[in-house]
C-alpha cells in the first residue's frame, strides 16, 4: 500500500493556515471588543463646562473683575482662603469684591491640568497653581484652588472656594 504523502502535506498545511486565520481573527476580534467596551462604558474624562468656569474664575479673579467672580458665584458662595472667609451673600458681596480687589497685586497662574470629580453637579473641581507679587522675579508660591460646582437654575456656578497656599 502507498500512502500519498504530498497530499497529507498539503492537507495539514491548509489546516495550519486555517488555524492562524482563526487566532488572527480572534485576535483582532478581541481588539475591536474591547474598544468597542471602552467606548460604551468609560465615564467621560472631563466636564468641559466646569474646567471652562474654573478658568473663567480664576482668570477675572487675577484680572480683578469683581462683577464677573460674583456673576460666576451663587449668592450665597463661599470663599475660603488664608486671609479669611468671605461670603457672597448681602452685604458679604463687598467682602469679594474687596477680596477681588486685594488680589490684584498678585499674579496668578493656573497649571494646565484642572481636575473634575465627575460629570453631573455637584462637582469637585481642583484647580493647581501659582500665586506670585506683581513683578516678582521669584517662582510664586504654589496654591491649590478646590471649587465646588452647583447646578443653580440650570447654570453651573460656583458655591465654594477653598484657597490652600502650600
Amino acid at each position: 500500500m502507498t500512502v500519498d504523502t504530498s497530499r497529507q502535506e498539503g492537507e495539514r498545511s491548509r489546516t495550519r493556515r486555517r488555524a492562524w486565520w482563526a487566532v488572527i481573527g480572534a485576535g483582532v476580534g478581541a481588539v475591536v471588543g474591547v474598544g468597542v467596551g471602552w467606548l460604551l462604558f468609560a465615564p467621560p474624562s472631563v466636564n468641559v463646562e466646569a474646567e471652562a468656569l474654573a478658568r473663567d474664575i480664576t482668570a477675572a479673579w487675577d484680572a480683578g473683575d469683581a462683577d464677573a467672580v460674583l456673576a460666576m458665584m451663587t449668592e450665597d458662595a463661599v470663599k475660603r482662603c488664608p486671609r479669611g472667609t468671605f461670603r457672597a451673600d448681602g452685604e458679604g458681596a463687598s467682602s469679594i469684591a474687596a477680596d477681588v480687589e486685594y488680589s490684584t497685586w498678585l499674579d496668578i497662574e493656573m497649571d494646565s491640568d484642572v481636575l473634575v470629580s465627575g460629570p453631573e453637579p455637584p462637582l469637585r473641581v481642583l484647580v493647581v497653581g501659582t500665586i506670585s507679587a506683581e513683578g516678582s522675579d521669584e517662582e510664586g508660591t504654589p496654591y491649590v484652588e478646590q471649587l465646588t460646582m452647583v447646578d443653580d437654575d440650570g447654570e453651573l456656578k460656583v458655591a465654594e472656594m477653598v484657597i490652600t497656599l502650600e
